[in-house]
């Protein structure tokens, strides 16, 4: 849409279809995926007509298509020259900015000037390429940005004059002045891609520097190779014809899926952090090679799952190619494996919209699957793949009408569905307004004899057709006249789901709440009533009345449908508080409390209630309630604190404590009170787990207190259990920073950890709590974990230990990581 409003027609015609097609063609994955940014599809707009319906294969050259339609667009105009030698002084500029490891894309004034020359500076500005964006705070010097960062990005491409200023490596001193390892530093990828795409550097050079990242092996550091290798494999988007990139694809499809050892005849894979980024970057490399590598691999694997695995890959990048989807077409037709099959026609119809032979084949499988789970599997691809296809459409129509929908399920869940339902629940995503898929549900309402069936069939008629009177009947009728209370909810939550606004369901709930004499079918309407227009006040009196004179039961219920669609209403709100001073038992009571600290933020008459109730109950689980409630509508309310305060004293039942402590921890932030409570309470207790949860507490509410810190510490080297002390040292982590203790007990546990014996996992909190020098320290304790012996006799424990030392290298340059390892 946005490429048909940018174009005008041309005389040659309609060139929005003609940029359209060319951006559908193969081998133009990489370029459609950049111009879904408005400014880039813009600028491509601008400068189609000037491409003789040739578009460019790599990101460089759309960038430089792009300026120099930018060029053509700007006053003054520049001749090829001056344009020229702007283009070196915006490189200069960009690549002294992309060396400022603070502020890449923030270019200081006096910067722009010296580097740039006053001249070319201010030409700069006025064509636009450089824009005054902030000043600074105490000089009020000009903050300048490029037109776009990714513009930077390209110039600095351009000003880089050999490769070896990304890579010069010196194995023995990394740390050297004249060593380079941008190429494992994130904000040099992109310049390194478009330097790749260049095409005023010559092939050989580019070559050379593809050979050095392939061949980068230090015998100490997996970690890099791997990593220089990925780069390398993303290269080939951009070096389409270097000489090896069918041999980088086809080993990171191996290192994505998998091999098969001859020596010890069985399938092999790889660590999880080598799998999941090989299989990340088959997205980014070139999509051509790497559906052929993925075509042949599939072809040749003898692992079905491994199959299977590398079949969905192939839906996500093999889009537009010929032989992707010819070669799933065979695979289909020859796959014994039902579940293959399946993957294989899901990913041809994410390739190739609307393809009739990935639908037949869901059809088939549609019909002829004997097990239910792989049949729900295939109607959802059905229902993925198949949008407004006729014959997807009519395949799921005649099988919900041929599928048994009168059987009688005791257990009604999701995992107990009817057919017929799964197949209708396809039709949600591609029969939109379709008078097959319409003319099919309301024939299931009509011949269904189980009522749940015509619930759910029901709802699915008014997901696909908004307001449609069979829909919003049947579930009317639900609730009026069926007798199960569950049955007759579900009712209502479904009308309430696709009624909204709805006239004729608003009047029929309406009418009856008036006239029925069943309160729990005056209850469900007045809730639904609620959903579907916002504060109804018929909804509200109904709930109102119900509250006031029905069975505790259903004024519960009432209170509890109060809370849900009354907010801020003040009869709503005057009902809960009499329900609280009123009601005769002790569970409405606390429902009504809920309700109110749902709907009543700063409403003085619910405050005023919840503190009165405070004074006055002796329960202790209705004043818990009431505190939290209060402190939610009245922030740092004393009484609210005060009453935590107290029960915190009285509560001896773990769960209870953590309960109390966590409702503490919500409402009194930084509170004084509160912070003296929980430090009160780690100094009398003598349980482990208490003391354990009081100071996490404490360092939630109070950063960086120093009695929480110091129990956590204790608890860390006292406690004989490993999850108490992985618990205390994530818990350290996250309250101090850089704290030593939780760094050093986290490494120490890993090696450790068994998911049979423990609740707390310490690589998952290793990873969360890990931030600028942690991660050097995290090398030195881990290194020597990475062992063949523990990789051979303990796979778990050496990934765990493998994918902290990943991180760890992924945000650490490459000097400190040989640093870190050396130590």
């Amino acid at each position: 849409m946005f490429i048909k409003h940018s174009l005008l027609r041309g005389a040659g015609g309609d060139l929005s279809q003609q940029l359209r097609e060319a951006l559908a063609a193969s081998g133009k994955e990489r370029i459609r995926d950049l111009v879904k940014n408005p400014l880039r599809c813009s600028l491509l707009c601008g400068t189609w007509q000037s491409l003789d319906g040739d578009l460019p294969d790599t990101k460089a050259k759309l960038y430089q298509g792009f300026v120099t339609t930018f060029y053509q667009w700007k006053k003054p105009r520049l001749n090829w020259i001056q344009q020229q030698e702007l283009n070196a002084a915006l490189g200069k500029l960009a690549l002294s900015g992309m060396l400022n490891e603070t502020d890449r894309f923030q270019l200081p004034e006096s910067v722009a000037y010296r580097v740039m020359g006053a001249s070319q500076f201010e030409l700069a500005c006025r064509l636009g390429w450089l824009n005054l964006v902030a000043r600074d705070a105490e000089t009020a010097e000009g903050i300048y940005a490029f037109y776009h960062p990714t513009f930077q990005e390209y110039f600095a491409a351009l000003a880089v004059e050999d490769w070896h200023f990304f890579l010069n490596h010196i194995p023995k001193n990394p740390q050297h002045p004249d060593a380079r390892y941008r190429i494992f530093e994130k904000q040099w990828k992109e310049v390194i891609l478009l330097w790749l795409g260049r095409e005023d550097v010559g092939k050989e050079e580019k070559e050379a520097f593809i050979k050095a990242l392939v061949k980068f092996k230090v015998g100490w550091d997996k970690f890099s190779g791997y990593r220089a290798y990925f780069l390398a494999a993303a290269g080939m988007a951009e070096f389409k014809d270097c000489s090896l990139a069918d041999e980088i694809v086809s080993q990171i499809v191996i290192w994505g899926f998998g091999y098969f050892n001859k020596q010890k005849q069985d399938w092999r894979t790889f660590l999880d952090p080598i799998v999941d980024r090989a299989r990340e970057v088959l997205k980014e490399t070139d999509r051509e090679k790497a559906g052929s590598a993925l075509v042949e691999f599939i072809r040749n694997s003898g692992d079905e799952y491994t199959r299977r695995r590398a079949t969905k890959s192939l839906g996500q990048i093999g889009k537009y190619h010929p032989e992707t989807i010819s070669y799933l077409v065979e695979l289909i037709g020859t796959s014994q494996d039902e579940h293959t099959r399946c993957v294989a026609a899901e990913s041809l119809g994410e390739i190739e919209k609307n393809s009739p032979v990935a639908i037949a084949t869901l059809v088939e499988l549609l019909r002829k699957s004997v097990d239910k789970k792989t049949g729900k599997q295939v109607a959802y691809s059905l229902g993925k793949i198949g949008k407004d296809s006729p014959e997807a459409i009519a395949a799921l129509v005649e099988l919900i009408r041929t599928s048994d929908h009168n059987h009688f399920y005791p257990h009604y869940c999701r995992y107990n569905v009817p057919t017929c339902i799964i197949l209708a629940y396809s039709l949600v995503k591609i029969g939109k307004n379709n008078p097959v898929a319409l003319a099919a549900l309301v024939e299931l309402i009509r011949t269904s004899e189980h009522k749940v069936t015509q619930e759910r069939a029901a709802e699915i008629l008014g997901r696909i057709d908004k307001d449609n009177p069979v829909a919003i009947e049947t579930l009317l009728e639900s609730i009026r006249n069926y007798r199960p209370k569950d049955t007759r909810y579900q009712a209502a939550e479904k009308l309430a789901r696709i009624g909204k606004n709805n006239p004729v369901a608003i009047a029929a709930l309406v009418e009856l709440i008036r006239t029925s004499r069943n309160k729990v079918t005056r209850w469900r309407a007045a809730e639904c009533l609620g959903k579907i227009d916002k504060d109804n006040p018929v909804a509200i009196s109904a709930l109102v009345e119900l509250s006031r004179n029905s069975n505790e039961r259903t004024r519960w219920s009432a209170a509890d449908s109060l809370g849900k669609i009354g907010k801020n209403n003040p009869v709503a709100i005057a009902a809960l508080v009499e329900l609280i001073r009123n009601s005769g038992t002790e569970s409405t009571r606390c429902q009504a409390i809920k309700s109110l600290g749902a709907i009543g933020k700063n409403n003085p008459e619910a405050i005023s209630a919840l503190v009165e109730l405070l004074g006055t109950s002796q329960g202790e689980y209705t004043r818990l309630i009431a505190a939290e409630c209060l402190g939610k509508i009245d922030n740092n309310n004393p009484v609210a604190i005060s009453t935590l305060v107290e029960l915190l004293g009285t509560f001896q039942n773990g769960y209870h404590l953590w309960e109390l402590g966590n409702k503490l921890e919500k409402i009194g932030k930084d509170n004084p009170v509160a912070i003296a409570a929980f430090v009160e309470l780690i100094r009398t207790s003598g349980d482990e787990n208490t003391r354990l949860q009081t100071a996490e507490f404490l360092g939630e509410i109070d950063q960086n207190n120093p009695v929480a810190i110091a129990t956590l510490v204790e608890l860390i080297r006292n406690s004989d259990n490993a999850d108490t002390r992985c618990r205390a040292a994530s818990s350290l982590g996250r309250i101090e920073k850089y704290h030593p203790v939780a760094l050093a007990t986290l490494i120490e546990l890993i090696p450790s950890y068994h998911p049979e014996y423990s609740l707390f996992d310490p690589t998952d909190s290793l990873l969360k709590i890990m931030t600028g020098k942690d991660f050097a320290t995290a090398v030195s304790g881990l290194k020597n974990r990475l062992t063949s012996e523990i990789y051979k006799n303990d796979l778990g424990r050496n990934e765990r230990c493998h994918e902290v030392i990943w991180n760890c290298a992924e945000n650490m340059t490459y000097p400190d990581f040989y640093q870190a390892w050396h130590a």
